[in-house]
């Protein structure tokens, strides 16, 4: 806990119907260590050392939507990555969808163009992912 006894997020958990593919996403497109797995294939835990991302599965139903929207995915998550343009070229290889060119717009990006300084892209579960290289993109957020 801080001085002021405000807690610290150390931990998100995602739902998903394929378990390894999201661990493999995540894995290779943001460089997250495996840190834990049901020897059943039920869970995962991924994670940068500060904060862990669990994946299990979804239980019961759920609606399919099609394509990936961004404004109405369930969860959205955000990583400030050193390379920006070989982040986007490993969501490119594992055929992720790049929902946006920019992470303070809703444009596509134009074919054949690379991000300037940020990008979206989906997860395999459908959850949009920010992207940015800049250290300082999100207030209160410290390296």
């Amino acid at each position: 806990m801080t001085a002021t006894g405000a807690a610290r997020l150390r931990h998100v958990g995602i739902r998903t119907r394929d378990i390894a593919r999201t661990v493999e996403f995540y894995s290779t497109v943001f460089g997250l260590q495996l840190l834990d797995s049901d020897p059943s294939g039920q869970s995962a835990v991924v994670g940068d050392g500060v904060v862990n991302l669990t994946i299990v599965p979804i239980v019961g139903e759920t609606i399919d939507n099609g394509p990936v929207v961004e404004g109405t995915e369930p969860i959205h998550l955000g990583f400030i990555v050193s390379y920006l343009l070989a982040t986007f070229r490993r969501c490119q290889d594992l055929g992720a969808p790049i929902v946006a060119g920019d992470v303070s717009s809703r444009e596509a990006l134009a074919p054949g163009a690379v991000p300037d300084n940020s990008f979206k892209v989906a997860d395999p579960n459908g959850n949009v992912v920010d992207v940015v290289a800049d250290p300082n993109h999100w207030a209160g957020v410290s390296l």
